[in-house]
């Protein structure tokens, strides 16, 4: 008789604490195992621009203009964390615009920002880990190195080759088209 074990450890994977060592697969009559133990040739560098690298003219530091929910489908759906993170947010991204972001599952976040100037809200990346950014600077780090420091044996700059929704990515605001463009 023939049994068959499908083991999803792609989480497990991720979560040293809850490592499987030498894990076995058996298919058939032959076994397979692999080692999911977070060693130096499971990271991967990332090498990250400096937010520096991507300024903006001016910030913005006068009264919030309302968000502007109903021209935007993304913006609907997602109406009450965007409102209600807005509300108690401040400028922080980009100049004039507010970063909000919320879990949408785990590992989950999705993410939009909103022009304190006119309250239009604009769809940003998901992420895994959370994200980076800065009032004075157009650059969004998505699932930045140091959210990983508890995966990968305290390396900083380091991620997970062998997570899904671990690696980083640098994407930037640009103000005339209205929409973020990754950096490869």
């Amino acid at each position: 008789m023939r049994y068959y074990l499908l083991l999803f450890s792609f989480l497990l994977a991720c979560k040293p604490d809850e490592v499987v060592k030498n894990a076995a697969i058996r298919v058939s009559d032959s076994v397979q195992t692999k080692d999911y133990t977070n060693t130096d040739d499971s990271l991967i560098k990332f090498d990250a621009p400096a937010f520096n690298d991507y300024p903006v003219k001016d910030t913005y530091d006068g009264t919030m203009a309302k968000a502007k929910l109903y021209p935007c489908t993304y913006a609907r759906r997602y109406r009450t964390a965007i409102r209600e993170t807005y509300q108690a947010e401040k400028v922080n991204f980009a100049g004039h615009y507010c970063f909000v972001y919320w879990g949408c599952g785990s590992p989950c976040q999705m993410a939009a920002i909103v022009d304190a100037t006119t309250g239009m809200v604009y769809e940003a990346p998901p992420a895994g880990l959370g994200y980076d950014f800065y009032q004075s600077s157009n650059l969004l780090i998505v699932n930045p190195p140091h959210a990983h420091m508890t995966f990968n044996n305290n390396k900083e700059g380091y991620y997970l080759s062998h997570c899904p929704y671990c690696k980083p990515e640098a994407w930037v605001w640009k103000e005339k088209s209205k929409k973020f463009v990754q950096i490869k």
